[in-house]
């Protein structure tokens, strides 16, 4: 497996995971800072879904497309250059 593929996806798991916890967390926390009791339902936002469709493909195509492999270095440059998703 080449190193990209593998840098692609922990950075991708990182950015699925961190947005799915701060929308979590702004779904159930009430305004005095603690957590609700009973959990209520969120929505996944829609660059995680973004992302976990680039997993996927990473994960289960045996080979990536030179178009696709484009597509995905592009969706995380802005993550890797301005965002701190770590």
């Amino acid at each position: 497996m080449n190193k990209w593929i593998q840098k692609a996806k922990k950075d991708l798991n990182l950015i699925i995971s961190n947005q799915c916890r701060e929308s979590f967390l702004q779904t159930n926390t009430k305004k005095d800072g603690t957590l609700y009791q009973k959990r209520r339902p969120y929505s996944v936002p829609e660059e995680s879904q973004k992302a976990l469709k680039y997993v996927e493909i990473l994960t289960y195509n045996d080979t990536v497309t030179r178009e696709q492999e484009e597509e995905i270095k592009a969706f995380l440059m802005p993550f890797r250059t301005f965002r701190n998703f770590i």
